[in-house]
């Protein structure tokens, strides 16, 4: 009889591991995801305009969506066509439309930001070469996880993306209109 009571105790305890063993992916499924995956982080739709004669400067612009379940920061890397490149907003200050330079831009899971002409965009300085209509340069972003407003060393990852150039003065893809009579001169660029 004891034999038997043993062998009971014994299953019992067995299945009591072997459910907590089972319990605890369950468990860790409360946890954020840990780490970002380039192909599944984020979607980059960019493009940027020609340049006229020896301008060494340009914009790329475009939607970022965030496809990942977490909020993410994205900070400039490199261009393949220009020394620098850096993230940069518009603001309107004393009159004039002014560029100021940010490290970063963070998005919400699921959400999108959109970089855009007289707004939030990406500059590039030192350009090589002039940039011609239908040719494509490469862009080069980190991104993090931003957990609890702190960015997470270990899902750090690079992703690089096509930038398309459209015609001089252009709106993006699909747009009839162009900018291509508008004055770029009111605007200065200031680098922190």
């Amino acid at each position: 009889m004891l034999s038997i009571i043993r062998a009971c105790a014994f299953m019992l305890i067995m299945s009591g591991v072997c459910s907590s063993a089972l319990a605890s992916p369950d468990m860790s499924a409360h946890h954020k995801a840990p780490l970002l995956q380039s192909d599944q982080a984020l979607q980059f739709e960019a493009w940027s305009r020609a340049t006229p004669g020896a301008v060494r400067t340009a914009a790329v612009y475009g939607s970022m969506t965030n496809l990942s379940q977490q909020t993410i920061s994205v900070r400039t890397m490199t261009a393949s066509n220009a020394d620098r490149i850096m993230v940069h907003d518009t603001i309107l200050a004393d009159g004039m439309m002014r560029m100021r330079h940010q490290e970063s831009v963070t998005i919400d899971a699921e959400d999108a930001l959109i970089l855009e002409p007289g707004g939030l965009h990406l500059m590039l300085t030192g350009l090589r070469a002039p940039l011609r209509e239908n040719e494509h340069f490469d862009v080069t972003l980190e991104i993090s996880v931003l957990d609890d407003n702190e960015l997470t060393e270990k899902s750090r990852i690079e992703m690089t993306t096509k930038v398309i150039v459209m015609e001089v003065g252009s709106l993006g893809p699909g747009s009839a209109e162009s900018m291509a009579n508008t004055d770029m001169s009111s605007m200065e660029h200031h680098h922190h």
